[in-house]
């Protein structure tokens, strides 16, 4: 009998919490105590930690909100929502570089995710904040080519693109905006409460018009402007034609091409055009660039049709460029004095899996900063 009670009081616990949660209120707090010290469950005592951080950290309680998302990532290491709320605790005690490590995480293990894109927004925002404005623009843009509807994405870019007084990209992002708000507001869409305004955003959409025919000016069209690129010859090596041709159908995909560009340029002084086969170098250049710009990536078996690259030497290839021509994601230096050691090889891990596309048990940390392990 006595059993029986017990069992009914941890179901009678666990609605309550779950009502209070879905309301997000902090009420659920002393159910969510109680339910932790009445079971053993490991899946319910994550649940119970996981949101006690959660609702510690909507109260402003940082420290109580990390002891909770600590404890839960003990026991569930690989759950992007738990690092997620850990990145939020480190944004809102300013230690940025922490929380980008932390959203990183949480964007690795959530990457087949419906709602990947909000870790995304997250990353982004915290590239800002550490002056990586560029990166945080091509996380954006990723996550635009993820989910072009979304609503926060679009305000996103917007605001990016207003902070750089990139006013007609601004404007295109505001009008996709309004198109997608009016949109859900015609078909009464209730997917997610949205904090979006609509006609907030169409203020600002004409304060951008008016910026932007404040700043206008004739552009002198001289040739020095016209100069041809590499990119803009007509002849190319056959994986270089066919790598330029792929990437050249993605949108936004000037970056890209730059990207490529300059591996090539790179990977030839180095001879890999010999050692790969070129074939190989294009497909290989092809899966780093679109994971340098945090694209969908292509399949290899779509890279190894497009390409006549040999699947099985691919992810191989990848590891050699990517060890040989110093390719990062993120500026590591940069982090040196913000993280303690064991932190700084935990983003380089991370990175790498990124890079690589592998577990990340695959890969280890550099013996030094500055020397590869590969």
């Amino acid at each position: 009998m006595s059993d029986t009670n017990v069992i009914d009081a941890v179901g009678w616990l666990l609605r309550h919490a779950e009502r209070l949660i879905a309301e997000d209120s902090d009420a659920a707090i002393p159910y969510l105590e109680r339910l932790l010290v009445s079971s053993q469950d490991r899946d319910l005592r994550v649940f119970c930690l996981k949101n006690l951080g959660v609702l510690h950290l909507g109260r402003g309680e940082l420290d109580e909100a990390q002891k909770y998302l600590r404890s839960a990532t003990s026991l569930s290491p690989r759950d992007p929502e738990i690092h997620h709320a850990l990145g939020q605790v480190a944004a809102s005690a300013g230690h940025f570089w922490l929380a980008l490590l932390e959203f990183l995480e949480a964007l690795y293990h959530g990457r087949d995710r419906e709602d990947v894109v909000g870790f995304m927004r997250s990353v982004a925002a915290t590239m800002r904040q550490l002056e990586f404005g560029e990166i945080g623009l091509s996380v954006l843009i990723g996550a635009y080519e993820r989910a072009p509807d979304d609503p926060f994405v679009l305000d996103s870019l917007a605001r990016f693109y207003e902070s750089r007084e990139r006013w007609l990209d601004a404007i295109e992002a505001r009008d996709q905006l309004l198109e997608v708000l009016e949109s859900r507001r015609s078909l009464g869409s209730d997917r997610e409460p949205l904090m979006l305004d609509e006609e907030s955003a169409r203020r600002r959409m004409h304060a951008l018009s008016q910026q932007m025919k404040k700043d206008l000016r004739l552009v002198d069209d001289s040739h020095d402007r016209l100069q041809p690129s590499e990119l803009s010859r007509l002849h190319f090596p056959s994986g270089l034609h066919t790598l330029i041709q792929a990437l050249g159908l993605r949108s936004h995909n000037l970056p890209l091409l730059k990207t490529a560009e300059a591996l090539w340029a790179r990977a030839l002084h180095q001879k890999f055009d010999v050692h790969l086969s070129i074939p190989t170098l294009a497909a290989a250049i092809h899966w780093i660039v679109e994971r340098l710009h945090w694209r969908i990536p292509t399949t290899i078996a779509e890279l190894g049709r497009m390409y006549g690259a040999d699947q099985e030497r691919l992810p191989a290839a990848v590891r050699l460029l990517v060890a040989c021509l110093e390719v990062e994601l993120l500026p590591l230096d940069a982090a040196g004095g913000a993280l303690p050691r064991s932190e700084i090889e935990r983003l380089e891990r991370l990175q790498k899996a990124i890079l690589y596309d592998v577990d990340l048990d695959q890969v280890e940390p550099r013996g030094m900063l500055g020397d590869d392990d590969d």
